[in-house]
């Protein structure tokens, strides 16, 4: 594990969403004032801190604004971003192909008779404790927020709360949305994870490389720093330093610089807290 600190040439650094930042409940998993805290430093000291990850756009501003963020956003996998309040889609062709899937998708589980809610941000419902449906039922969410690809999340209503679907739930749905996950027009990639519930359908080929590539084009940047927990938060050694939360994979572990002792909110808090500090004691960035 490492426990050598190198800060990146540019003073920005994008972090990752889930598992890095949240858990899988969407929940902080330190204090949030203590994030503020010293995310407030290191603005104050001229760093950028920016989101990079495959959550739409809206819902990594809320986020932004939520812990007091002032860096650029990458999302949906480098479909979209966000410098200064202006939004770059990647290519224009694709959010019209993700609305006809969006429709078809609803318009499937509808018809099987499945509970669905299309009006606004799911994990802001699910973190809100706010229920749909019957007890014991079914029910899709899908995501209005995306414009370059598709998410539904699969929960059962169990009358307090909601729960993770179990297996056989999930692919039930899956069987239901089959032509959307074999949509022609555009190629697409199909990311499942039953035990979160989660069905993404993005792009085929995009990445947080490719966002994060032009994001550094349109900025004239040479070297950024990249805060995450898995292999698709590498971007290359060519443009970024990787750093590890210390839930991380252990393959993404043996690519970052650094590798912190804590989990999720608590690695972030202690990476930006390393490099406050490594700053001030060289006076500049290490070479």
């Amino acid at each position: 594990m490492s426990r050598y600190m190198k800060i990146p040439l540019n003073k920005l650094v994008l972090l990752d969403l889930d598992a890095t930042l949240i858990d899988k409940n969407y929940n902080f998993t330190w204090p949030l004032q203590q994030l503020r805290r010293v995310v407030e430093s290191m603005e104050n000291a001229g760093w950028k801190i920016g989101l990079n990850s495959d959550t739409p756009l809206q819902v990594l501003v809320n986020w932004e604004n939520e812990i007091g963020l002032n860096g650029p956003v990458v999302a949906e996998k480098g479909q979209l971003l966000m410098i200064d309040g202006k939004t770059i889609v990647k290519d224009r062709d694709i959010p019209i192909e993700f609305e006809k899937m969006f429709k078809t998708a609803q318009t499937l589980l509808e018809a099987e008779g499945i509970t669905v809610w299309s009006g606004g941000d799911p994990v802001a419902r699910i973190r809100n404790g706010e229920l749909i449906g019957g007890r014991g039922e079914t029910v899709v969410m899908l995501n209005p927020l995306r414009k370059c690809s598709l998410g539904l999340f699969v929960r059962i209503n169990d009358g307090t709360h909601f729960r993770f679907p179990e297996f056989d739930e999930y692919n039930k749905i899956l069987e239901v949305i089959k032509p959307v996950l074999n949509w022609q027009t555009i190629g697409t990639h199909n990311d499942l994870n039953a035990g979160d519930g989660v069905i993404i359908i993005a792009p085929k080929g995009g990445s947080k490389r490719d966002g994060t590539k032009l994001l550094m084009q349109e900025l004239g940047l040479k070297q950024i720093g990249m805060i995450g927990n898995s292999m698709s938060d590498y971007l290359g050694e060519d443009i970024a330093l990787h750093y590890a939360v210390g839930n991380a994979g252990n393959e993404f572990k043996d690519k970052a610089i650094y590798v912190a002792e804590n989990n999720i909110t608590g690695g972030v808090i202690e990476i930006l807290t390393k490099f406050l500090r490594t700053e001030a004691i060289v006076g500049k960035h290490p070479k």
